[in-house]
Parts: structure tokens; sequence; C-alpha cells
């Protein structure tokens, strides 16, 4: 018998990105709320560069979601001075 393997055409999200993602926006939520929130943003930028290498291996096209999660963390790193 011949089988047939169906390809599925759903795009799958980086996980990474939006992990950098996330980690950004609880950085600025940490930041408004507590005042502290720069050593999220460290990780989540070391996420950041990790989904880019990804995105780039697997050819994936979320690289507004890690540019978004960089500009999130970069604040949050960036309020270190303020």
């Amino acid at each position: 018998m011949l089988e047939t393997h169906k390809i599925s055409d759903k795009r799958h999200t980086n996980k990474i990105a939006l992990g950098s993602l996330l980690i950004g926006i609880i950085s600025i939520i940490g930041i408004v709320l507590v005042g502290y929130g720069a050593i999220l943003s460290v990780a989540g930028i070391l996420l950041g560069v990790l989904s880019l290498k990804e995105t780039k291996q697997m050819r994936q096209r979320e690289i507004i979601i890690i540019v978004v999660g960089f500009i999130l963390n970069s604040l949050g790193i960036v309020s270190i001075f303020f």
C-alpha cells in the first residue's frame, strides 16, 4: 500500500522570539510598577539574539516579533540610567 504524508501548511511561531517579547513586556511592567526590570531585559535580549539566528536558519518570517522584543528589552536596559 502506498502511504501519502500530508505536509502541514501551518507556520510555527518561533517560541524563543515569543519568549523574548514576553520578557520585554514583563520587564516594562516591572519598570512601571516596581521601578526595576533590567535583569529580565538582558535575558530578553539574549533570547532575541538566539531567535534571530534560529529565524535565519529556518527561514521564518517573524522578524517583527524579534524587533519589538529588542525594543522593549532595550528600553528596560536604558531604564537603569534614569
